[in-house]
């Protein structure tokens, strides 16, 4: 009764003097110490004082009378380690408004902790800095790094991800945009990840750009490497219609210069921006390549490598230097076109094509020819003079049987350079050579008048297609001169006079020198 008396009184003392107050129940189960030095109970609250010893506490409360430089409240959480060390960790407010978290690694209670996380006044959260600029600072003295760790099952597809989020409303966030890092097979040994862009399109985070595992880049596309069919670095995917550009470079944000766009028939076409419109450059498609043009076939009337449409400019122009052209090729709307040589400072007409006529010094060139050449033509070889090589010349068909060249007389035949001129030789052809004309604008060879004949038994006939002689006449001959004939000459229906010289009768007709084989004494004999 004596000590139920005494602890009443000793308690109303306490709390009359303000060192203890309880509103409500206050339950202690084990042991308790508040201002003792130790009562070896599971909370302990006091002012410490420091005298270098260690100090096992499970939880301690003190204010700035602990001055460890912070000037601050501190909450500190200690374990006991080996029978005498701690480790813990600390939670500190300090008067300049910092917010500490921090680690005591060592048995030294008497030395500042570690501190591991700081929250300054702003507002921004520091790991490893004490000072942190930003939101979140991380800093760490050997490749600092935040992992972001997806813990289910191994699973393709899954992997930790960051968004990045803005306000759309009061207290809503949205994800405008996140960075996954996304498995693409979990097997032991053969792990192999993505790492995956996406933003927000139309309400739904949708993938837009990857790394895959062999360090391809895909743009538009979940599959770098097309299902194994390429090893592309870089791997463009651009949505169908319009003018989707794969690939876009601009000059400044407001002047595009160059788009590359895909098509859905595996074609693709390069633009230029100019005059605020955009103009096909160059177009591949079916490995043809087209420049002016998004179809190098033309509507499927040519299968060309290379088609270049210039609407009425310059097709092609090499250049020995920047301001010397040297040559050009320029397309024309009727379906031809020219090429020029430029020389003393004008650009001169040199070979044109028009409707399968062949131009040379003109860009007009007769329809009715294959070859219309205005000036000189020079046809210069290198003749060797040898009896087995036949020497250049100008051949009008492919076996070389009818032509011209330089020939050098060989064996038999005349000595010296000339001009030859030749025609087929056989049996089957037994004319070599024709000379003739043809009406104006003859259209057939049916209109060819024959004129001479060289035949291939070496006969000429003047007037007759099919000469009998050496050299057979159609009509008269006239000759200024005397004429001489080793061997018969038959005049009329008489028999042919040998050795005689041909002379006027007085009747005017001719006739021949009785025997008399010189002018003198010449008693001239009508031919019967």
């Amino acid at each position: 009764m004596k000590k139920t008396i005494i602890f009443a009184i000793a308690g109303v003392l306490l709390i009359s003097a303000g060192l203890f107050a309880a509103d409500g129940d206050l339950v202690i189960n084990g042991n308790l110490g508040v201002g003792t030095s130790n009562p070896g109970a599971k909370l302990h609250v006091f002012p410490p004082i420091i005298s270098g010893s260690h100090i096992n506490r499970n939880i301690m409360l003190f204010s700035d009378l602990y001055n460890l430089g912070n000037n601050g409240q501190h909450f500190a959480l200690t374990t006991l380690t080996n029978g005498s060390d701690y480790g813990g960790w600390n939670l500190s407010s300090s008067w300049n408004g910092r917010l500490s978290f921090g680690v005591w690694p060592s048995s030294e209670y008497n030395a500042l902790p570690n501190e591991m996380l700081t929250i300054i006044g702003t507002g921004n959260v520091g790991i490893g800095t004490t000072s942190p600029t930003q939101i979140l600072d991380v800093a760490g003295s050997s490749s600092p790094a935040i992992a972001i760790w997806d813990n289910s099952i191994p699973t393709v597809g899954r992997g930790g991800e960051l968004f990045l989020q803005h306000t759309n409303g009061p207290w809503v966030r949205t994800s405008y945009a996140s960075i996954k890092g996304y498995a693409l097979s979990g097997g032991a040994g053969a792990e192999a990840g993505a790492l995956v862009f996406k933003t927000m399109k139309a309400g739904t985070l949708t993938e837009q750009a990857r790394i895959d595992n062999n360090g391809n880049v895909g743009i538009g596309t979940t599959d770098p490497s097309f299902g194994g069919r390429l090893n592309s670095k870089v791997t463009i995917i651009a949505a169908g219609g319009g003018y989707a550009t794969g690939l876009a470079l601009g000059n400044s944000n407001t002047l595009p210069s160059f788009a590359l766009n895909p098509v859905d028939d595996g074609s693709w076409t390069a633009y230029d921006y100019g005059a605020g419109t955009w103009v096909a450059g160059i177009t591949q498609k079916s490995g043809n390549v087209s420049i002016g043009t998004t179809d190098p076939s033309l509507g499927g009337r040519v299968a060309s490598r290379m088609t270049i449409v210039t609407g009425g400019a310059t097709g092609l122009s090499l250049g020995y230097s920047n301001t010397l052209p040297s040559f050009a090729i320029n397309p024309i709307a009727d379906g031809s076109w020219t090429a020029y040589d430029y020389a003393s400072g004008n650009w001169t007409a040199g070979i044109t094509q028009k409707g399968g006529s062949v131009g040379i010094g003109t860009n007009n060139p007769n329809p009715q020819s294959s070859l219309h050449v205005r000036g000189n033509v020079i046809a210069e070889n290198d003749a060797d003079m040898s009896a087995s090589v036949r020497n250049k010349g100008f051949d009008v068909w492919n076996d070389r049987a009818f032509g011209m060249e330089l020939h050098y007389g060989q064996t038999g035949q005349s000595t010296g350079w000339a001009t030859a001129l030749y025609g087929r030789s056989n049996s089957g052809d037994p004319t070599a050579i024709r000379f003739g004309t043809y009406p104006a604008f003859s259209t057939g060879q049916s209109d060819f008048i024959e004129l001479m004949t060289i035949r291939i038994n070496g006969n000429i006939g003047i007037g007759i297609p099919d000469p009998q002689y050496p050299l057979d006449v159609a009509g008269q001959a006239r000759i200024s001169g005397n004429l001489q004939v080793n061997g018969s000459v038959r005049i009329g229906s008489g028999a042919p006079q040998a050795n005689k010289l041909l002379c006027w009768t007085s009747t005017g007709t001719i006739g021949y020198c009785g025997s008399a084989v010189t002018e003198s004494g010449c008693t001239c004999n009508a031919i019967n």
